[in-house]
């Protein structure tokens, strides 16, 4: 008789874990999202500030694909940079928690940091094609004249 009682206890254990599973992975897409949102802001910027630098690039007979060369890597520099940071702070808010939480030390998975490195290249590597798109429409005689 005592088992239903046990089995209840782990059933709600189980449902309690799924949604936080689930609340994990909604943090993690706003996470992206933020993050894609910064990326795409810095690169815009960066666009806007150096409209006279690609037009005389562009002047000097700089190709599209030269421009567009520049702005991916430092589109995927910040995505580096960012993924990079991004797991380090992460490992050591695991650690914290685990350790004030659950007085223990957590288990480094080494596969990790492959994919958050990966998946922060391709949030910033996506944040930077409206940057590039923005790069490539500069018109060399018009940035240069000052308008």
């Amino acid at each position: 008789m005592r088992a239903l009682v046990l089995h209840a206890l782990s059933a709600t254990e189980a449902v309690l874990l799924e949604r936080m599973g689930r609340l994990m992975a909604l943090v993690t897409v706003a996470a992206l999202l933020a993050a894609g949102l910064c990326a795409f802001g810095t690169l815009t910027d960066l666009a806007l500030e150096r409209r006279r630098e690609i037009a005389l690039m562009k002047a000097l007979g700089a190709s599209s694909r030269d421009v567009v060369r520049q702005f991916a890597a430092e589109s995927l520099a910040i995505g580096l940079a960012g993924g990079i940071a991004g797991w380090l702070i992460g490992l050591f808010f695991a650690e914290l928690i685990g350790r004030t939480v659950f007085h223990s030390a957590i288990a480094v998975h080494w596969s990790v940091p492959p994919q958050v490195l990966g998946l922060a290249l391709l949030v910033a590597g996506l944040a930077g094609l409206g940057p590039i798109r923005l790069a490539l429409s500069v018109q060399p005689a018009v940035a240069l004249k000052g308008e």
